[in-house]
C-alpha cells in the first residue's frame, strides 16, 4: 500500500473523526462542526477506506472505536491541537486590538481621563473598553481590572494594580462653613450614598473604630452621581481614593481626615501573558499614579 501523501492529506476527514472519536457520536461531532451526523458518517467511512481499517464498530446510535481508531485518536487530536495553537499564536501575535473589561466608575473616574497618555505613546494600538460587566470568568477579554479582598488574591495568577483606599471627602466650602475639625464632626453634614455602595460609611467607620451617626442621608443611584454631589457642595461621601485623585490635586475636594485602606485590591488578569499589545497595556497602566 502506498504512503498517502501530504497533497491528498484527508484533512475534513480527520477533523470529522477526531470529533466523533472525542465526543462519542456522530451526531455530537454534528453539533460542534454544524453539519448534519450523515455528513460526518459520509468523511468518516472516506477516511476508513482511505485507511483500509474500520475506525468505528457498533451501532450507529452508540459507534465505539475500534484498535485502530484507538490508535488513530490521540494522535489527530494532538496534531489538531498543535495546529490550532500555532494559528492563535500567530493571529495574537499580528493583533493591534486590545480588549480590556473594568467596572464603569472606574473606566469613567480613571481610565477614560488618561487614556489620550496612552494614545501618544502606542497609537496603532486599539483599547477596546467594556464597563457591561466585570468578567470574573475572563472568557472573551484580553485584559480584566477587577476588585477582590486581599486574601483572595493571594493564589491567583494576577498582579495587583493597587490596594484600595477609602475616606470621607468634600468640598473646602463644605468643609469650612460647618467647622470639620474631628470626625465626631461628620454628623453635622449629609452623607451621600450610593444605592451600589450603601455598606461605604458603616465600613469606613468599621475600619476607624467609630460609631459616628451621620445627620441624614442623601442615597443617588451609582456612585459617580453621589462624586458629582460631593463636588456641587451636597455634603460628604466615603470614596475610593484613586476615583478623586485629580479633584485632590485640582483641589476641587479636599479629605481632611486622609485614607485608610479597605482590605481590597484592584487586580490585573491578562488572558495571554505573552500577547505584546496587552503587556504594553498592562505596563502603561502599572506606571499611572493610582495612589
Amino acid at each position: 500500500m502506498k504512503d498517502i501523501k501530504l497533497t491528498h492529506l484527508p484533512l475534513v476527514a480527520l477533523r470529522a473523526f477526531e470529533s466523533a472519536g472525542r465526543l462519542g457520536t456522530m451526531t455530537a461531532a454534528s453539533d460542534e462542526l454544524c453539519v448534519t451526523p450523515g455528513a460526518v458518517s459520509r468523511q468518516v467511512r472516506q477516511l476508513e477506506t482511505l485507511l483500509g481499517v474500520a475506525l468505528f464498530s457498533g451501532p450507529k446510535n452508540k459507534p465505539r472505536l475500534t484498535e485502530q481508531g484507538l490508535l488513530l485518536l490521540p494522535i489527530v487530536s494532538s496534531a489538531m491541537s498543535q495546529m490550532l495553537l500555532g494559528l492563535n499564536t500567530i493571529r495574537l501575535a499580528n493583533k493591534k486590538t486590545v480588549t480590556v473589561s473594568c467596572l464603569n466608575t472606574f473606566a469613567i473616574r480613571c481610565l477614560i481621563p488618561r487614556m489620550y497618555r496612552f494614545n501618544l505613546l502606542y497609537p496603532d494600538i486599539d483599547i477596546q473598553l467594556s464597563t457591561t460587566s466585570v468578567d470574573y470568568g475572563r472568557d472573551g477579554y484580553d485584559v480584566v481590572i477587577g476588585v477582590m479582598k486581599v486574601q483572595e488574591g493571594k493564589n491567583l495568577d494576577d498582579d495587583i494594580l493597587f490596594h484600595e483606599q477609602i475616606g470621607p471627602v468634600m468640598t473646602e466650602d463644605v468643609l469650612a462653613s460647618h467647622s470639620i475639625n474631628k470626625v465626631e464632626d461628620l454628623t453635622a453634614i449629609d452623607i451621600l450614598l450610593a444605592r451600589t455602595r450603601l455598606e461605604a460609611w458603616d465600613a469606613w467607620c468599621g475600619i476607624m473604630n467609630n460609631n459616628i451617626v451621620p445627620m441624614s442621608k442623601r442615597k443617588f443611584d451609582h456612585l459617580y452621581f453621589v462624586l458629582e454631589a460631593a463636588l456641587g457642595g451636597l455634603g460628604f461621601c466615603i470614596t475610593p481614593r484613586h476615583l478623586v485623585i485629580d479633584d485632590l490635586k485640582a483641589k476641587r475636594l479636599i479629605a481632611p481626615f486622609g485614607f485608610v485602606d479597605s482590605g481590597y485590591s484592584y487586580v490585573i488578569h491578562q488572558a495571554d501573558k505573552n500577547h505584546d499589545n496587552s503587556i504594553q497595556f498592562v505596563q502603561w497602566l502599572k506606571k499611572e499614579c493610582w495612589i
